[in-house]
């Protein structure tokens, strides 16, 4: 079936011989008349002439075109891409709030392994979901601004801007740096500052948890009654002299060979704490410790429980102090015992001779409303054979002795003991409050304690020093090689060329040493256990426990850095929405295809104008543009971008173009 044009229809058969109708003027000034026969599928362009007809077939001719009017409506895609717009932003921001929720928490939880996985995807997926968003807002932004009006330097900004490498270089190529380079420079800033926040906002380390709990400790601020028992004796010598031979940087340590705290001596005599510098070598009352029990828990093997945990608690001890010794005068026996007879106290002898001792107490103890003993003044007597060779009673010489005589107090003090992990040390001390001096040399106890110590190192041998009379002499006795005579026994001991004050501090190092070991024996090398407090004597204390423990610790300042990153990119976002829904017109800024718009170089099917830049995109899938020489047949080329036919001349070097 064949149409042809209005005007034809009113003249006559071109084969017969009438008087033909005139054709009207406008269909005069055509070249030719458009007749369209539709045969199947395809369409056939008739050009028919003035006079006469010819017929011939051209290419598909695109469908009649479609108008409509600009009115937003959304289609799905849309609507899912706006979605996620607002959605992925907020991902983030529920991840800063769970990761401040993470803060402390034991770094074998699964919540813990569960948001750390989540940061790690986070890392990489926030600079892709930024650069999307924040490119496709500051495109919709120029779209909304292109239909009201807007400077050109301003659209070539917003457009270009869609990585952070862009915004760097963009003021450089336009050699244009104003207010809105520097929105975007900071805009952009925000997704490298992101992502380094969720690499940094959260860390495993060390924390402390603190608690109270009541630790109990020996009690040696009572009666030592271990010396009338003789049958732990071997204990307490063993105890006594594996003291002794601990190396000299046991000996200065805060605490004795079996992790016992040692209580320094308190040098002042303010009532209020004394710091115990850690730096400083300080001078212990024993070199046995204070046994106190530590809570259960407060070591552990367990990976994410940390060996640093904190223990910090008061507690209150006694020792014994010499103080005060006579100037070394030299006596036999026989005037030594004279002497100390007039206090009532007689001597307690080494089985070899050479150290007489005694401890005197004058008065009688008064008893408190409590069942407890004031302090007595005690007088302590230590003599020590000048010369060993006179007991071999050659010539009728008789044994001479260096003679002292010490006051003996008893001293109660307060410490504060901080342990970190198994480590403890006395960081400060004070005068105890409150509380009644004990005596502790009773006359029916004392004498037990003073045989029982000149004893616990004698060699048997007539004329040998003890152990005693030559750690007083020189500490480093034992730990000293290569040199015979300074095996236990030697002969070279002289007291009287120790000075008076190393001679009262080594003194009463000992014999608190030795005093110390009579209050638990059994428990100094074991610790203290709850289940046998039945069987000796102990106290109380309340202390602070900071429970150390492997956790996840948050960074406030990177958690609140991705919090505002996240929060302007949500606002992005919702940005973009709002103006793409106030914006009418095809979306078409950023797309190639927008150059070619009524080029007259492109040979292009009709599309509808109104679609958007990738829509049009698609339309246009299959044309091969190419930019070339216009003009190749001229002596200067032009430029162009076009559609790729026969005879498409390229770009070349050496011609000139314009």
């Amino acid at each position: 079936m064949s149409t042809v044009h209005p005007a034809n229809r009113l003249t006559k058969d071109p084969m017969s011989t009438r008087k033909q109708i005139a054709v009207p003027p406008d269909a005069r000034k055509r070249d030719a008349l458009d007749t369209t026969t539709v045969k199947g599928n395809s369409v056939v362009k008739v050009n028919e002439k003035k006079f006469g007809k010819s017929i011939e077939s051209d290419s598909t001719k695109p469908p009649r075109r479609q108008y409509r009017n600009l009115k937003h409506r959304p289609r799905f895609s849309q609507l899912l891409v706006w979605t996620v717009m607002i959605v992925s932003p907020s991902l983030f921001i529920v991840l800063a709030i769970l990761t401040v929720r993470l803060n402390r928490t034991p770094a074998d939880s699964y919540k813990g392994f569960a948001i750390t996985e989540a940061i790690k995807g986070g890392v990489t997926a926030w600079p892709i979901i930024f650069a999307a968003i924040a490119a496709q807002s500051l495109k919709q932004l120029a779209s909304y601004k292109v239909e009201r009006g807007v400077r050109m330097i301003t659209l070539e900004q917003l457009t270009g801007s869609h990585s952070v490498g862009a915004a760097i270089k963009q003021p450089l190529f336009l050699r244009r740096f104003d207010w809105i380079s520097i929105a975007l420079l900071c805009l952009w800033s925000f997704s490298p500052l992101a992502s380094q926040a969720m690499q940094r906002m959260s860390y495993l380390d060390y924390v402390y948890k603190n608690d109270t709990t009541t630790v109990a400790y020996v009690d040696t601020t009572i009666y030592n009654g271990f010396f009338e028992n003789t049958s732990q004796s071997e204990t307490e010598q063993a105890l006594f002299i594996v003291s002794l031979l601990a190396p000299n940087a046991t000996q200065a340590s805060p605490m004795d060979t079996w992790n016992s705290t040692k209580i320094p001596l308190l040098n002042t005599i303010s009532d209020g704490w004394s710091p115990v510098q850690a730096n400083i070598t300080s001078e212990f009352s024993s070199l046995l410790g204070i046994v106190f029990e530590r809570p259960d828990n407060f070591t552990s093997d367990n990976l994410y429980q940390a060996d640093d945990s904190i223990l910090e608690v008061v507690m209150q001890s006694s020792y014994l102090t010499t103080s005060n010794c006579t100037p070394q005068i030299t006596m036999s026996k026989q005037d030594i015992n004279r002497t100390i007879s007039q206090s009532g106290a007689f001597l307690s002898e080494s089985p070899s001779g050479t150290l007489p001792m005694s401890l005197a107490v004058f008065g009688t103890p008064s008893q408190t409303p409590d069942g407890q003993f004031t302090q007595l003044p005690a007088i302590l007597t230590y003599s020590s054979v000048i010369d060993t060779a006179s007991f071999s009673g050659t010539d009728g010489v008789v044994p001479q002795y260096s003679y002292m005589a010490c006051n003996m107090t008893q001293t109660f003090v307060d410490s504060q003991v901080s342990c970190y992990g198994d480590q403890c040390r006395v960081v400060k001390m004070r005068p105890s409050r409150n509380v009644t001096a004990l005596s502790n040399f009773t006359p029916s106890s004392h004498p037990a304690f003073i045989d029982s110590f000149v004893n616990v190192t004698s060699p048997t041998t007539q004329g040998s020093y003890s152990f005693i009379e030559q750690y007083i002499t020189d500490p480093n006795f034992l730990l000293e090689t290569g040199d015979e005579s300074n095996i236990p026994g030697r002969t070279n001991v002289n007291i009287t060329e120790v000075p008076l004050p190393d001679f009262q501090q080594r003194l009463s190092l000992l014999i608190n040493t030795y005093w110390q070991a009579g209050f638990a024996p059994n428990f100094q090398t074991a610790g203290l256990s709850s289940t046998e407090f039945s069987t000796i004597s102990f106290k109380f204390a309340d202390a602070i426990y900071f429970e150390s423990y492997y956790a996840y610790i948050t960074s406030a300042g990177w958690v609140a850095v991705l919090f505002i990153s996240s929060i302007i990119l949500l606002a992005a976002g919702i940005a973009s929405v709002f103006l793409d829904v106030h914006t009418i017109g095809p979306d078409v800024l950023g797309f190639a295809n927008s150059m070619l718009r009524k080029s007259k170089y492109m040979d292009l099917p009709e599309v509808d104008g109104t679609l958007s830049g990738a829509d049009r995109a698609r339309a246009l899938a299959d044309v091969k543009v190419m930019m070339q020489d216009v003009k190749p047949d001229s002596r200067v080329g032009k430029i162009a971008l076009g559609t790729v036919s026969l005879g498409t001349r390229r770009l070349t070097t050496g011609r000139l173009y314009r």
